[in-house]
């Protein structure tokens, strides 16, 4: 899929100044998105209509708390058996508010992103994180509920592909907040491990919600969004001075690379000398000792 990018001018615009992000991508539809919201819509207001007709008859059918039960995931009862629990958990919620909040997750970052990396692969990310997100919940033998480990992956994703999208928001409706969209990320990690390691929200499926997290961040990565992270930019540096290395003469080399050493050891003693400098005076050694066999002078 192709991406067009807003060209930038010489002069950097103050970041406070900033323009609102040009969404020009891709004009189709998420229909991925409305395909899940429509699910979620769907077993969401079955569920809270099963909760009204308990509440007015008095909880003696408990055809809400029933199907709460049924399709919950609890690690002990997946162990003995009840496999489907590792799907169906993500239909029931504990709550009106936890399920507006996976809907108000998955169309707030789910119409960006599946425009950018596709219907194929957002519906992928999304059943991933979805078994994932059930796997991992068992495996640390937790309960989980709803629909929280996909809305994290998607979250997650975000996050990951517009890291430095700035971000407006209302507190209370009154308080102005802004942020970079990377923070939406950390802050659900955050709160997770919180609640993994205090017990909180047990129901909610934090164990699931972190997978989820890792899922959405891993996917992104791997079709090439993202900032890279500090060890790739080490390995690209360190690849980068070893290719500058292997370029320069035997003059060159000793100059800019040897002669500093060199200086190191008159200061400090030979002992002060780590593991790369050391290897950085072999290869001046051995750029040398072809200079010789070759009979070339070459000057700095």
């Amino acid at each position: 899929m192709t991406i067009i990018y807003a060209s930038t001018t010489t002069m950097r615009t103050p970041r406070r100044d900033t323009s609102d992000f040009p969404r020009i991508w891709n004009p189709g539809r998420p229909t991925a998105v409305l395909l899940l919201l429509t699910i979620l819509l769907a077993w969401g207001g079955a569920q809270g209509a099963l909760w009204v007709v308990d509440m007015f008859d008095g909880g003696r059918t408990e055809l809400g708390a029933n199907l709460w039960e049924e399709f919950r995931l609890q690690s002990a009862l997946v162990s003995g058996g009840s496999y489907w629990k590792l799907i169906t958990y993500a239909l029931v919620h504990s709550g009106a508010l936890h399920f507006f909040l996976n809907v108000g997750v998955l169309f707030f970052a789910g119409r960006e992103v599946e425009p950018i990396i596709g219907r194929r692969q957002f519906l992928a990310l999304t059943l991933t994180a979805w078994l994932m997100g059930g796997v991992v919940t068992w495996a640390a033998g937790g309960e989980m509920t709803g629909f929280s480990a996909v809305a994290a992956a998607v979250l997650a994703a975000y996050s990951t592909m517009m890291p430095e999208l700035e971000q407006r928001l209302n507190v209370f409706f009154v308080i102005p907040l802004r942020f970079r969209a990377k923070f939406y990320a950390l802050v659900v990690v955050a709160l997770a491990s919180v609640c993994l390691f205090t017990g909180t929200l047990a129901v909610v499926g934090p164990a699931g919600i972190l997978a989820g997290c890792v899922v959405g961040w891993a996917w992104v990565k791997q079709l090439g969004f993202g900032n890279p992270l500090w060890i790739q930019r080490m390995v690209f540096e360190r690849r980068q001075k070893e290719s500058r290395r292997e370029r320069m003469n035997a003059g060159e080399f000793v100059a800019l690379e040897v002669d500093p050493i060199l200086d190191k050891i008159s200061r400090s003693g030979l002992q002060s000398l780590t593991r790369a400098e050391r290897r950085v005076l072999e290869q001046g050694r051995e750029k040398l000792g072809a200079q010789s066999a070759t009979g070339k002078v070459e000057q700095p």
